[in-house]
C-alpha cells in the first residue's frame, strides 16, 4: 500500500528499534519529522537521522523538572498513565526507555502495581533491561 498527502514523507523505508532492535517500519510523517513503528515491542520513535545530538538532548533533558512527587507533573502524566493503565493486565511488566533524571511515570506505573524497568541512554544507561526485554521478545 502507498500513503500519499503532506504528513507521509516515505512508506518503505526501515531501521533497527531502538529498544530492541527489530526491524521497524516508518509509519508517519509530521512537520518534516518521520517516525518508525516496531512491530515486535510496539514502540514508535523518531528516525534516527533526525534526532539531536547527544550533547544538544542532555541539554535539552536537563531543562525538565520531571520530579516523581510533583503534584502537577503527575497529573499531566495522568493524561497517558490513565488510558495505560485501563489497558494493563495487574502486575504487568514494563519499560519506561527515555525515563530522564525523575522517572515520573514509572513511579506511577509502579504505584499501580505494575513492574517498571528503566532505560535512559543519560541517567539510567544500565543496559541489563533492554537485554531482559530482549530475552522476553526472543522467548529466552
Amino acid at each position: 500500500m502507498t500513503l500519499s498527502g503532506p504528513d507521509i514523507a516515505r512508506t518503505s523505508a526501515i531501521c533497527a528499534c531502538p529498544v530492541c532492535t527489530a526491524a521497524a517500519e516508518h509509519f508517519l510523517a509530521v512537520a518534516g519529522q518521520d517516525y518508525f513503528r516496531c512491530p515486535a515491542c510496539e514502540a514508535r520513535f523518531l528516525d534516527p537521522e533526525q534526532r539531536l545530538s547527544g550533547e544538544a538532548e542532555y541539554a535539552y533533558y536537563l531543562q525538565h523538572e520531571n520530579d516523581p512527587g510533583d503534584a502537577r507533573y503527575r497529573r499531566f502524566l495522568s493524561k497517558l498513565a490513565d488510558p495505560l493503565n485501563a489497558r494493563l493486565a495487574p502486575s504487568s511488566r514494563g519499560l519506561d526507555y527515555g525515563c530522564g533524571p525523575g522517572p515520573a511515570l514509572a513511579a506511577m506505573l509502579r504505584d499501580a502495581g505494575h513492574d517498571v524497568a528503566l532505560f535512559d541512554p543519560f541517567f539510567a544507561p544500565d543496559p541489563a533491561p533492554l537485554s531482559a526485554l530482549n530475552a522476553a521478545r526472543c522467548g529466552a
